[in-house]
């Protein structure tokens, strides 16, 4: 699976490389799975109608997330994400897994992520995963609660390369020199929706594209 980075001056041929090799004849559906990075702002339906629109097929974006949530309780709700049938799962948990209030360490999060992929294969088995890395935490809401956040975001690569899972790597996507990330992440930890729609979408467009059509 295909694990880069969105770049925005090659969208436009990996859009064009996956509507001529796609073959899908029925809907693709997809969950998104995670925090409340997952939960708002409402980006899987611009998500949802980006990808129709060059694969010419109905594709469809639920989200099974929740502000405050960790691996913990994404290990909890596998079912919930089973009942779609997805063929492509999104996963991110960085961002509260990474928060130390909740005491939730580098190995444990590194097993409940195990735990969850390992679920999925076997419940889903020709489901293709994703584990996202998102945006950064800023100011008080980084240096103070989440000190050692990059630690999770290398993890999560180190987990797809191990597992064979895909990575969309989005975190590296907010440190470009274009983005005010101030004024895009307002309160420290969610982006606004306009920055969502701007970084967040094409990034995980890009990658999904990049694989082409899922079977």
């Amino acid at each position: 699976m295909t694990r880069i980075a969105i770049s925005s001056e090659n969208y436009q041929g990996a859009a064009m490389d996956s509507a001529a090799s796609n073959k899908c004849s029925d809907t693709i559906n997809i969950v998104t799975f995670g925090t409340s990075l997952t939960n708002q702002n409402d980006w899987q339906r611009d998500l949802g109608n980006d990808l129709s629109s060059i694969w010419k097929n109905n594709v469809e974006v639920a989200k099974v997330a929740s502000g405050g949530k960790t691996s913990r309780w994404g290990l909890e709700n596998i079912p919930r994400v089973v009942q779609f049938k997805p063929r492509i799962v999104l996963i991110e948990f960085v961002i509260n897994d990474s928060d130390i209030r909740h005491q939730i360490w580098p190995k444990e999060s590194l097993n409940n992520h195990t735990r969850i992929i390992h679920i999925l294969k076997s419940e889903l088995p020709d489901v293709k995963i994703y584990l996202m890395t998102m945006s950064p935490a800023l100011r008080l809401r980084r240096w103070l609660l989440r000190p050692f956040i990059n630690s999770y975001n290398a993890q999560y690569r180190s987990i797809s390369k191990r597992l064979g899972v895909g990575l969309i790597d989005i975190d590296l996507m907010w440190h470009s020199p274009d983005v005010d990330l101030t004024r895009a992440i307002p309160d420290g930890v969610h982006p606004t929706r306009e920055a969502a729609l701007q970084i967040t979408v094409p990034a995980i467009s890009r990658v999904l594209l990049e694989d082409g059509c899922v079977r």
